[in-house]
């Protein structure tokens, strides 16, 4: 089955289902964020929905917590928290070198759902979800930090998502600039450093 709404699949397998859970006293925001993912794949994976399998993560370490695989694509979705009562919140994302060659295959895509919660005494409250394809987060929102090879990054998850409409080769365009202006920057720097060493 072609042309199904990835999106609206995923929206459908989490409506109702993320609300207020409880939990353990002492219990740290990674704590939280790990709980609301867990949350988020496993309705994903009980949902079902025709045309479309879903695979648990290929290990801890992979860039998603489920792929859903139709008849023609490979979409990988990844969850993201965001403790709206945190002072400062600048989440990773993914390494850009993954996500370069990601892209580089037009039948693969990777989709975020985006999770805004609270946390008063011992009891969390998803305030609400996003789900979105990574080439709709808007360009001018995101940076690249660097660990590794680059991760990219949200500027400010505080400020909100922006959201851009410039499509998935455009957004392409846009990230492969990003990673230039920051590796000639991190080539700078490097170099400014040997030079202490000369």
């Amino acid at each position: 089955m072609k042309n199904i709404d990835i999106k609206e699949v995923i929206s459908s397998c989490l409506s109702g289902g993320l609300g207020t859970f409880e939990i353990a006293r002492g219990g740290q925001q990674r704590t939280v964020g790990d709980m609301i993912e867990a949350m988020v794949a496993d309705l994903i994976m009980d949902c079902g929905h025709p045309g479309v399998a879903a695979v648990k993560a290929r290990s801890r370490r992979s860039l998603e917590d489920v792929t859903l695989l139709t008849e023609d694509r490979t979409v990988y979705v990844d969850t993201k928290t965001h403790n709206v009562g945190a002072e400062f919140s600048m989440p990773n994302l993914t390494s850009v070198e993954r996500l370069r060659r990601l892209l580089a295959d037009p039948s693969k895509d990777l989709v975020y759902v985006m999770v805004d919660y609270s946390v008063e005494w011992q009891t969390v409250t998803v305030a609400g979800y996003s789900v979105l394809y990574v080439w709709e987060l808007d360009p001018a929102s995101l940076g690249i930090g660097a660990l590794g090879k680059g991760q990219l990054q949200i500027r400010d998850a505080n400020a909100g998502l922006s959201k851009t409409s410039i499509g998935r080769d455009a957004w392409s365009d846009a990230l492969r600039a990003m990673v230039r202006t920051h590796l000639t920057r991190q080539a700078l720097k490097i170099e400014r450093q040997m030079a202490v060493w000369l």
